[in-house]
């Protein structure tokens, strides 16, 4: 059952090349059922990707319906597959799903596919998988601050941040220098200058280390708050240096916006 699962998964990909969508759902289902009947490690692997693939083909194809049922399947397979793949494969599936679900105005399950998309990131140890949990854990973060929770927004932060460094890929990192970014703001709202700096200074590193517009643009909003809290905490000189990365990261987004006072339309995404 386990190579015939493979088997299927690999047609299902071949016959999406050749834009065969029908028989590339029938291959990639047929893959789900012989991966369940597999019980082996390497099916439940193959059962998740196909899973997965599905999803996104019932994605383009407008059937929400099917392609949330093949989220949920790639998730179920993906646990029981134990693997650094088949974790990443969920996470890549929940991520997905919570989307899905936050398009759907269901929040509450959204919540729970981010935290599933997290979990399965943390225990993919992959570039790919952690940066699947980098993403949901930043969009939980934006959630649970919308729903009054400070305490989870600040650990979804903590957690997108950490996942971003794991994963070192350059959309890994812009995420985690959007949710560092985030980070700050909150701290900020709630009187913690100190800690505001250091989450703003982290979000510098990560921008700059990701090496993509996004990445430097964030940056460079975090830098220029830097520089407000580090003047009106008396560092003239301090204050300098993280205008001048404000200006440096700015001109290195390419990017035309304007730098203002910390809580304005601009510094929020």
């Amino acid at each position: 059952m386990e190579q015939g699962a493979e088997a299927a998964l690999n047609l299902g990909l071949s016959l999406e090349e050749t834009s065969d969508r029908k028989g590339e759902k029938r291959a990639y289902r047929d893959a789900i059922r012989l991966a369940r009947r597999s019980e082996t490690p390497e099916g439940f692997q193959s059962g998740a990707s196909a899973a997965l693939n599905l999803g996104l083909s019932l994605e383009k194809a407008g059937d929400r319906k099917g392609e949330k049922q093949a989220y949920r399947d790639a998730i179920r397979l993906a646990r029981q597959s134990g693997t650094p793949e088949g974790f990443e494969r969920g996470a890549r599936a929940a991520l997905n799903l919570s989307l899905s679900l936050e398009e759907a105005s269901d929040r509450k399950a959204a919540k729970r596919a981010n935290r599933d998309a997290v979990k399965l990131g943390q225990l993919s140890d992959t570039p790919v998988g952690q940066q699947a949990g980098a993403r949901a854990a930043f969009n939980l973060g934006l959630s649970l601050k919308e729903a009054g929770d400070r305490t989870g927004e600040m650990q979804a932060y903590l957690d997108a941040i950490q996942l971003a460094r794991q994963s070192g890929t350059p959309e890994g990192l812009e995420r985690g220098a959007r949710a560092a970014f985030h980070l700050g703001l909150s701290l900020e709202e709630l009187g913690d200058r100190k800690s505001a700096n250091g989450a703003y200074q982290d979000a510098i590193q990560l921008g700059r280390q990701s090496e993509t517009p996004e990445g430097w643009e964030r940056g460079a909003r975090a830098a220029f708050n830097l520089g407000l809290n580090t003047g009106k905490l008396g560092d003239s000189a301090g204050a300098n240096r993280a205008y001048q990365d404000a200006i440096q990261l700015a001109r290195q987004s390419g990017r035309s916006f304007r730098l203002r006072a910390r809580h304005s339309p601009e510094l929020i995404s």
